[in-house]
């Protein structure tokens, strides 16, 4: 008996976590800015979780020389609402 009354428990504590996970986790409106610097490696995944929140990404590149920008620009042609500022 207790042990189905704390399962039952557990059970909703994991829903309900969940839950507040997903609420907290919902898309803000504005804009995200994203400062870069020689990121080629991190950059794309960095706008990726960036465009599951906002509804606009700023890119302000520093003056990166490894492919920063090129990645940047692509993306930019898939996705519209990442904009690239020097």
């Amino acid at each position: 008996m207790l042990k189905s009354f704390i399962l039952c428990l557990f059970s909703i504590f994991s829903v309900y976590g969940f839950i507040c996970f997903l609420l907290e986790f919902r898309k803000e409106r504005g804009i995200h800015i994203i400062k870069t610097l020689n990121d080629e490696n991190s950059i794309e995944a960095k706008l990726r979780l960036a465009m599951l929140r906002y509804d606009e990404i700023w890119v302000f590149d520093l003056g990166s020389s490894d492919d920063t920008l090129e990645i940047v620009k692509k993306m930019m042609s898939d996705y519209k609402t990442i904009k690239l500022l020097k």
